[in-house]
């Protein structure tokens, strides 16, 4: 289990270097520079701005009798995005660790 474990992480790690050096480091650089401090901050904070409301949205799925806090599915919502950031390729896996993070966030 463990050498596979290496393998896959050798294999993804090559596939980054790749890549990088198909795309070429001095484009994402000079992207990086032309968006500036400003500019990543602005998309910053239309994030946080954005994350209440989409917290906000998962709280139509419950039934009013139990009505969870907004605090527990916008930290879900958070975790879910940064999840399915990390997971390129398993959206699916976004959505489980957001609905892992409402659960234990949200139980007493």
């Amino acid at each position: 289990m463990k050498t596979r474990i290496v393998i896959v992480a050798g294999l993804g790690l090559a596939l980054a270097v790749y890549f990088v050096a198909y795309v070429g480091l001095g484009a994402v650089f000079s992207a990086a520079v032309a968006v500036g401090w400003g500019g990543f901050a602005i998309l910053c904070l239309c994030a946080l701005a954005l994350f209440p409301l989409l917290g906000a949205a998962w709280t139509v799925l419950l039934p009013r009798s139990s009505f969870a806090n907004l605090k527990a599915f916008v930290w879900a919502r958070m975790v879910r995005d940064a999840a399915t950031e990390v997971l390129p390729f398993s959206q699916l896996g976004g959505i489980v660790l957001g609905a892992r993070a409402a659960i234990v966030h949200a139980s007493p």
